[in-house]
Formats: C-alpha cells, sequence, structure tokens
C-alpha cells in the first residue's frame, strides 16, 4: 500500500482520488484499480475530479469493496479497504494524519456468485470470445499442455505454458484469484480453476476490464 497523501495544494477531490488508486498499486494496475474506482464512483453518482474525503470513505465501504473481493481474497480486499480508510484525510484538513475512519465494521463478504458446477468452460470460453476487445483466450493443463483456444491470430513462443508459469510465479506472492496485466496496448487475464487448470485471455487496450474481470470471477468459482 502507498503511504499517507501529499497535499500540494491540488484539488482536495482530485488527491484523494489518487490517494485511493495508488492504494491499490500490489493488488492491480494502474489502469485496473482507475476502472474499479471510476465505476464504484459512477454507481454513487459521484465525480473523481471532486469527491472529497468522506463521499470517498462511503464509496471505499461499498463499491469498491464489493468489486475488489472480485479480483483478491476477501481479507486482502478487507486490509486494503481498512488501510485506505486510515489513510483519507480528516474533514477539514487535509495534511492532517489518518482520520481513523476503519474502526467502523466494513460490510459482510458478498457471496459468491452462483453457478453451475457441471458448466462445460468450453461454454464460458465461447462468451468470453464474444467480449469486445478479446483477441486471444487459451485453456491450459496445469502442466501447461493446451486445451482449447480462441486465436484472433499467431502467437510466438509456447504461450499456454507461458501463462501456466507466469500464473505460478505470481502465485508464490500473493494468495491470488485474478491476474491482470497491463502491457500498454495489450492485457492479459489469469486465472486458476478450481480443477487446478489456468484460463487466460488477451485482449486489446479497449476491451472492458470490469466486464471480463467479471466474467472470469464466474468461471473461477464455477
Amino acid at each position: 500500500m502507498s503511504g499517507q497523501l501529499l497535499y500540494c495544494g491540488r484539488n482536495m477531490g482530485n488527491a484523494v482520488y489518487n490517494l485511493v488508486c495508488s492504494g491499490f498499486d500490489d493488488l492491480m494496475s494502474r489502469r485496473a484499480a482507475e476502472s474499479l474506482v471510476q465505476a464504484s464512483l459512477a454507481e454513487a453518482a459521484l465525480g473523481p475530479d471532486r469527491v472529497t474525503a468522506e463521499e470517498m470513505a462511503k464509496v471505499l465501504r461499498q463499491g469498491i469493496f464489493r468489486r475488489l473481493q472480485k479480483v483478491v481474497p476477501v481479507p486482502v480486499a478487507r486490509q486494503s479497504i481498512r488501510q485506505l480508510l486510515d489513510q483519507l484525510p480528516a474533514p477539514g484538513l487535509p495534511e492532517s494524519g489518518p482520520a481513523e475512519r476503519s474502526k467502523a465494521p466494513l460490510p459482510e463478504a458478498a457471496p459468491p456468485v452462483p453457478q453451475p458446477a457441471s458448466r462445460d468452460p468450453r461454454q464460458w470460453i465461447a462468451e468470453l470470445a464474444k467480449e469486445d476487445g478479446v483477441t486471444h483466450i487459451l485453456l491450459c493443463q496445469p502442466d501447461g499442455a493446451l486445451l482449447d483456444a480462441r486465436l484472433a491470430g499467431p502467437l510466438a513462443g509456447d504461450p499456454s505454458a507461458v501463462a501456466v508459469a507466469t500464473l505460478a510465479l505470481l502465485e508464490r506472492r500473493h494468495p491470488l484469484r485474478l491476474v491482470y496485466l497491463d502491457l500498454g496496448e495489450l492485457a492479459i487475464y489469469l486465472c486458476r480453476l478450481r480443477d487446478r487448470k489456468v484460463l487466460a485471455v488477451l485482449a486489446s487496450a479497449s476491451a472492458n476490464t470490469g466486464s471480463l474481470l467479471n466474467r472470469m470471477t464466474q468461471l473461477k468459482e464455477a
């Protein structure tokens, strides 16, 4: 998590927005964090340029916490939200320390989305392929062997083995539910299914990050 807010005379709402987006640096890319925060602000009829610390505290407890649980385990999401609540400046005192808003209990964790346990992952692949911006989908065995693929064009090397190795490497550092890698014009989404298979989705920068993460969360829990 990033440190305390450094106030330099900028618009207070914008500083609060930047603080919260930067607070997820250890969990996701900046683009993914902004997408998550902006969607939550829009849900509350707020904007990133004028949101206050008090307004952001409410959004952190509600929309952001709910969405974050779809990307990381609930304990990690809860800890991240509490740390950010403590880092928000107190009302009227932009350079003050934490307002200790995290002492109030957070909402109960959202229940997992119920999905038919017998659903074939290939059905999900067909649905993922319909998402705007998706170019490649790979379903891989835990050892990297390719089971199924939807490709818009050739990929160099052994992409399925690379996907499995990348996810395994990242899982050594964090207990991950999903991985989102922002590579500029290309984004890579990775998740491990219940049977240990790995699903990899490659998409352009124009893809709807929130929609893809939601679909992959549902598939992971199916």
